[in-house]
């Protein structure tokens, strides 16, 4: 949200408008992965993980981390 409100204050309109479209993307995804583990995760417990579910988890977060942040610069050019 930082770098929307420094865009807009500096009057970058292409900039603002990719780093609006990414927080966009972002909270819809994120609101989705909420909804879907709500969904997916009714009665089991934190025992039920295996190392390697925690593997992929960590894996997936640091991928996805990384295309949300490329976000914004795909999307202004």
């Amino acid at each position: 949200m930082i770098p929307l409100l420094i865009a807009l204050g500096y009057g970058e309109g292409a900039s603002a408008a990719g780093f609006g479209i990414a927080i966009g993307i972002a909270a819809v995804f994120a609101l989705v992965i909420q909804v879907v583990t709500k969904l997916l995760s009714r009665g089991k417990t934190a025992e039920n993980l295996t190392p390697n579910d925690g593997f992929l988890i960590v894996t997936l977060s640091w991928v996805l981390a990384s295309v949300m942040g490329a976000l914004p610069f795909y999307i202004s050019g």
